[in-house]
């Protein structure tokens, strides 16, 4: 248990990711099943983003209440349909929608995932700004700002 803030995160988390699983077990199109695996993979990110930083649980509350099931719904239309084994324009349509809506749905999930890595960015930026001014103030930057440089010895 996470606390009472967290647990219900994850217990959504976990249970989308497990019809997720199911679908992708079900739908036979290798592109849709390719595009549920990387949804499984952003989610399980995500999820994970609330038990590593809990200020982030706002955000991913939304993303969890409303994207997430609302995703798992078109998949599972787009099981049924096709599971009926049956070919007609409606239906082409609708797939073919639902298909192009994953893209979506796969761009929308990854900002919603490097938002939530804004602030952690941010701390390292600062982080990096100070070791940069205690090194030029102690001498030891040799006017040069703190960056990984490989230089290679020759030997002759």
């Amino acid at each position: 248990s996470y606390g009472p803030e967290i647990d219900p995160i994850v217990e959504e988390g976990n249970r989308a990711l497990s019809e997720m699983g199911r679908l992708y077990m079900s739908i036979k199109d290798t592109e849709v099943r390719k595009k549920i695996n990387e949804l499984m993979r952003i989610t399980d990110k995500i999820t994970q983003d609330a038990i590593a930083d809990p200020s982030d649980i706002p955000q991913i509350k939304k993303f969890m209440n409303y994207y997430l099931p609302t995703t798992i719904k078109l998949l599972n239309a787009y099981d049924r349909m096709s599971a009926q084994g049956i070919e007609g324009e409606n239906l082409d349509k609708s797939m073919k929608n639902i298909n192009e809506m994953l893209d979506a749905a796969i761009e929308a999930f990854e900002k919603r995932l490097d938002s939530l890595f804004e602030d952690q960015a941010l701390d390292i930026e600062t982080e990096i700004k100070v070791m940069n001014t205690m090194l030029a103030r102690e001498g030891l930057s040799g006017n040069k700002d703190f960056e990984i440089t490989t230089e290679r010895t020759q030997t002759t």
